[in-house]
């Protein structure tokens, strides 16, 4: 590569790093092997080029070619210290692939140095399409803008942070809660959790959380404190539901969803929670909604799918 094409420089900025510039699938295989929980490549790959005259350099960083390396003696120029080994994938005059790996579910940064101004096009090759701030464009502290299909920026020389942040853990273990309702107004509790993104099929999570409120029964959800008409159910929090008799078949309504992982919980903190039935029941007062009415309630008869307010 000449030197007009040396516009890039990456440094180094991951404190996670699998080593080794060149990895068989041999050495990967040894390595997966190694660790005790799953580690999968960034599920993402993106090629940076330019449309300036000047500036005929790709860089390519993710997980490309399949995870496959070719072995490569060649480093591109400017490299920092001609080995750093960083989760992105340079293409150069040799035609060779430098391949680097980081665990999938690791925060991580990249430095890119412009030593001249240029505009920088970013084009998703393959994997799956980064979601709002997953993937984010920083000079110094101040971010520019997400990075997406088609993202362009117009930049002047100098440093930029290009930050990959993991999409949330998600459960495989698929769950479901059964409510049975009363005339009235009904305190309910969500002890699984729904991916909006990965819902199951007729969960019936719409009939108690539609975002429009053109499907779900009337409902009142705790902000704070106040509550108000409608609001997100989130996995671990109680809610208020409005029934009328015969809404559904023997008033009741089966929601599905997944069991929650430990993050997934609301958080419960000293004094009065608006939650339900958790694994750590260390409430010292426990009120139940029955006949219309607050009742104190012992912890060992609480119940997954109702709400109470506990306190702690």
């Amino acid at each position: 590569m000449t030197s007009k094409n040396s516009i890039f420089r990456l440094g180094l900025c991951l404190s996670f790093m699998l080593c080794s510039l060149v990895w068989t699938q041999t050495e990967l295989d040894k390595y997966y092997a190694a660790k005790k929980e799953a580690i999968a490549p960034i599920n993402l790959c993106f090629k940076i080029s330019s449309q300036t005259d000047t500036v005929s350099m790709e860089l390519l960083f993710g997980t490309c070619a399949n995870a496959h390396a070719e072995v490569n003696t060649f480093l591109p120029p400017g490299t920092v210290g001609g080995g750093n080994p960083v989760d992105f994938y340079f293409l150069h005059q040799a035609k060779a692939w430098d391949v680097f790996f980081t665990e999938n579910q690791q925060p991580s940064e990249w430095t890119l140095v412009l030593n001249t101004p240029c505009i920088l096009d970013f084009t998703l090759l393959g994997g799956t399409e980064p979601v709002t701030g997953a993937l984010e464009f920083f000079f110094g502290e101040n971010k520019r803008e997400d990075i997406g299909v088609g993202s362009s920026f117009e930049l002047a020389a100098g440093e930029y942070i290009i930050k990959f942040t993991p999409p949330p853990e998600k459960s495989e273990e698929e769950a479901e809660v059964t409510y049975t309702f009363q005339p009235g107004w009904n305190l309910l509790h969500l002890p699984i959790v729904v991916y909006e993104d990965a819902r199951r099929t007729d969960d019936n999570w719409d009939e108690l959380n539609d975002r429009n409120d053109l499907i779900s029964l009337p409902r009142m959800t705790l902000v704070g404190k106040t509550y108000v008409n409608g609001g997100e159910i989130r996995c671990g929090e109680a809610f208020w539901v409005f029934y009328q008799t015969g809404t559904f078949t023997d008033n009741k309504l089966t929601v599905l969803g997944y069991e929650p992982l430990a993050t997934e919980w609301s958080e419960r903190t000293a004094g009065w929670n608006f939650q339900g039935e958790q694994s750590d029941n260390t409430a010292s007062i426990i009120y139940q909604w029955s006949d219309k009415k607050y009742q104190p309630i012992q912890a060992s008869d609480l119940s997954p799918e109702q709400g109470y307010w506990l306190n702690r």
